[in-house]
């Protein structure tokens, strides 16, 4: 290899696939997620099966936010590489 400190280095690690596909996806989940969250506050309490339904929203909101975090740090993971 060439020892020159003027040549760029090529990193040796390569990511994870799930890694580079949370990174990729990270605000998204977020998007998600706040939408979810959302439409969990606006379900008529009258609606048959409320309850239920808010609790899958909120659920899945939360699924979907710690995999929007999860994306994140995968990403400044790989920027410190």
């Amino acid at each position: 290899m060439n020892d020159d400190p003027n040549e760029p280095s090529l990193p040796t690690h390569r990511p994870s696939a799930t890694d580079r596909w949370l990174s990729r996806f990270s605000f998204s989940f977020v998007i998600i997620a706040a939408f979810l969250v959302w439409q969990a506050f606006h379900i008529s309490a009258v609606a048959e099966g409320a309850g239920w339904r808010r609790t899958l929203y909120l659920i899945s909101a939360g699924i979907a936010m710690a995999l929007g975090v999860a994306g994140v740090r995968a990403r400044h993971r790989m920027m410190r590489l």
